[in-house]
């Protein structure tokens, strides 16, 4: 009883380097990392009322919970390592998460090393800290629309058919290697993207798929964000700039674009909006024609647009960006994509101005804040 209370104190105080070093080396081997099990009981606590307390139940020899088929995959170690005559399941109850993966555990604890107490998780390879989907979304401080955001990217991350799975549970970190059996913690990481969940897969046929899902640099999609914002893809940024260089610029790149001067300006006719609002629409792919510009040979000056501070409430793009496209209406000349790949074309050129996006979610009222539209 001793040994299970001081386990949970140091999980419930927040120090679960000390609640990893009370544990036996096979289920320390069984969790694979340090991180894996932190994330998993920091989780596992998120999902429970603030400030309850785990109930834990008289220490018992029950010979039906010692029984190997109760016992499930530690039995094996137990048998080899521990002591018989002074081996416990204790039955640990976490109140308000009934129902919940995480809601009782049974717990073995025995002696061994000369007499030290140590734990055995109630757990399998690669199975520790698993919640199951849709109940275990909370434990990992997802929506219920963003949770099956994450399970729908897990899947297609992994090309795997949700239809074919028979159950599906979220996973704690992974953790990046490291001796689990070291009492240094190991396993953590140092990485660019925050981890968001792992999602894995089970089969009827008992295999298993576990895809990882991390957020970092990139548009802005529900799966890395409950609110998620809007980009705006200009051809700056789609590229319609890029000088390709030989060396380190600006050595070995091609002359800059010239600017149409005198009489040849004056064909020009620039389309400039302070702001607009543009209909989300139906769902699908759209394209939204915002108006024309008459460009001098062809020649983009300025091709910009932005998107006021706004989330995606009442509507959602996957992903979140929406791209500008200068479109000629002279037959037979080639897509605004580079200009040193385009050329030039000597006259006007007039050109729709099209903002394309993708609607996976709408509303009635639902529009898109376009600001500093600048074609010319």
């Amino acid at each position: 009883m001793a040994t299970v209370q001081s386990y949970e104190n140091a999980l419930a105080d927040g120090h679960p380097e000390i609640a990893w070093r009370m544990l036996s080396p096979w289920s320390r081997t069984t969790v694979a990392s340090g991180a894996t099990f932190y994330d998993a009981e920091r989780r596992a606590a998120a999902a429970g009322p603030a400030g309850t307390k785990v109930e834990i139940a008289v220490p018992s020899r029950d010979p039906s919970l010692l029984d190997p088929a109760f016992l499930g995959p530690r039995a094996a170690d137990l048998a080899a390592a521990a002591d018989p005559n002074r081996t416990f399941v204790v039955s640990v109850r976490r109140p308000g998460v009934d129902g919940a993966a995480a809601a009782t555990t049974n717990l073995v604890v025995a002696p061994i090393d000369g007499g030290a107490w140590r734990i055995w998780l109630d757990t399998a390879p690669g199975a520790y800290g698993a919640w199951p989907f849709p109940e275990g979304c909370i434990a990992f401080g997802l929506s219920g629309r963003r949770c099956e955001a994450v399970v729908n990217t897990a899947a297609t991350n992994a090309a795997f058919d949700r239809s074919s799975a028979t159950s599906t549970f979220l996973m704690p970190e992974p953790g990046c290697g490291g001796d689990p059996l070291s009492d240094v913690a190991g396993g953590l990481c140092t990485r660019s993207m925050a981890f968001v969940a792992g999602v894995r897969f089970d089969r009827d046929d008992g295999t298993s798929v576990l895809s990882e899902v991390y957020c970092g640099v990139g548009p802005p999609t529900l799966t890395c964000s409950e609110t998620p914002g809007i980009e705006a893809i200009d051809l700056h940024g789609a590229g319609y700039w890029d000088v390709p260089c030989a060396g380190e610029p600006p050595d070995g790149c091609p002359t800059p674009i010239p600017t149409p001067t005198g009489a040849a300006a004056a064909v020009g006719r620039e389309l400039q909006i302070d702001a607009i609002a543009v209909p989300v629409g139906a769902i699908g792919h759209r394209e939204v024609e915002i108006g024309t510009a008459v460009l001098v040979d062809g020649i983009v000056q300025e091709a910009r647009f932005s998107i006021a501070d706004q989330a995606q409430v009442g509507f959602l793009l996957d992903p979140g960006l929406v791209r500008m496209e200068l479109r000629s209406t002279v037959p037979g000349h080639p897509p605004f994509d580079n200009f040193y790949q385009r050329g030039t074309f000597k006259g006007p050129e007039e050109v729709r101005v099209i903002l394309v996006f993708d609607v996976v979610e709408t509303g009635p009222d639902a529009v898109i804040h376009v600001t500093d539209l600048l074609v010319r």
